[in-house]
């Protein structure tokens, strides 16, 4: 795994990243002239020697319509000099500032002997790879606002009642059961792994909430025999289940939904911090070459967006919500609108994923990879 990973050359990667964060910093600071300006750059004339570097790039590859930034041609250790001559800026992304700058010290060190083709240790090759995924991740961190830490995981189940011939009696008495089905199969679920059920509240004939000290489940319906689904051109009443889960609880979400046999349609991740939306989709379409299917905004600012595959059978979604503290937070969700017998992508693909495919660091491949393997394929 550690060599396949090397493979794909985490020192390409990283210098990339640093280049677009330099740009972006310096650039908010003041604007994009300042790749002019001596008193910011790392050394006299540096704008013409990339300009340099650009048009010998440009005859190389016979193409005139090249449309990089000019930081593109930068040297890595020309990098490594702005961000220490503007460190007030860049420790707003490296809070531990000195341990980023040495990790790109040793990242240009081993960079040097890997270029001059110089073998290094599979020692190095892990130090290289852990130290890049560091700097990463705290441009990611830096460009959506908040640290990755999951609070719960919220998985919602749709369970069906067809309603043609049938009579408004039997309708409603067909959904009571199937209510009462549904919550006694995950009430076995959670007694078979030792879970404490503090209560069982029955609203009404047609909602239930069974309350544990890490999870909560919810069943309702209304009470209502008009169709709201249509599968297959038959019309159903819909049964809706939210099986709340927090990220403490000591029993896995395996285990749990190993014992009910049922098969939910979307996960939501729910975060303990707050995702910038407006940032996340500006980098989402710069750099991962995204457009968002849809999106939701409130007075100029995005509140969620929305990427599909598969012609929207299946979709990736950033937005918001609120927690018991009624604090704002960042969620991430994943859709699936094909129907599957399993679908457990609670094993196999975490919020660091969906985040990592809205930044450009994870393909689309790769996300279509991962679905796949969650369908146990």
């Amino acid at each position: 795994m550690i060599e396949e990973f090397f493979k794909k050359d985490p020192i390409e990667k990283v210098e990339r990243e640093l280049r677009f964060l330099v740009w972006d910093i310096l650039s908010q600071k003041y604007g994009e002239g300042w790749i002019y300006n001596e008193e910011i750059i790392c050394k006299q004339k540096w704008a013409d020697e990339l300009k340099k570097v650009f048009e010998k790039d440009k005859k190389i590859q016979h193409n005139d319509n090249i449309r990089e930034l000019l930081i593109s041609y930068a040297d890595f250790f020309d990098i490594k000099k702005l961000i220490k001559k503007n460190r007030s800026l860049f420790e707003s992304v490296f809070s531990n500032f000195e341990v980023i700058v040495g990790y790109i010290e040793t990242i240009i060190g081993l960079r040097n002997a890997i270029k001059h083709h110089r073998d290094i240790s599979l020692n190095q090759q892990h130090l290289l790879i852990g130290i890049c995924g560091e700097i990463i991740d705290a441009i990611n961190l830096w460009r959506i606002g908040s640290k990755i830490e999951l609070d719960r995981i919220v998985l919602s189940f749709n369970d069906y009642i067809a309603t043609e011939g049938k009579s408004e009696t039997q309708i409603l008495s067909e959904a009571i059961e199937k209510i009462n089905e549904i919550q006694n199969i995950f009430l076995h679920s959670l007694k078979s792994n030792s879970i404490e059920i503090f209560n069982t509240n029955n609203s009404s004939d047609f909602e239930t909430v069974i309350n544990t000290q890490y999870i909560k489940i919810e069943i309702r319906t209304n009470n209502k025999i008009t169709p709201d689904s249509k599968i297959d051109n038959i019309e159903y009443k819909t049964i809706h289940s939210r099986l709340s889960y927090k990220a403490e609880c000591p029993v896995s979400l395996d285990l749990i939904m190993a014992n009910t046999n049922k098969t939910y349609r979307v996960i939501e991740y729910l975060l303990k911090g707050f995702i910038d939306i407006n940032r996340l989709k500006e980098w989402s379409e710069r750099q991962a070459g995204l457009t968002p299917g849809s999106s939701v905004a409130t007075n100029g600012s995005f509140d969620s967006i929305d990427y599909g595959f598969l012609g929207g059978k299946i979709r990736v979604q950033a937005g918001k919500h609120v927690n018991e503290l009624n604090e704002i937070c960042g969620k991430l969700s994943l859709l699936n609108n094909i129907n599957a017998e399993k679908w457990n992508p609670h094993s196999n693909i975490t919020p660091n994923d969906l985040i990592g495919f809205m930044l450009g660091n994870i393909s689309s491949r790769t996300i279509m990879n991962l679905y796949r393997e969650s369908l146990g394929k």
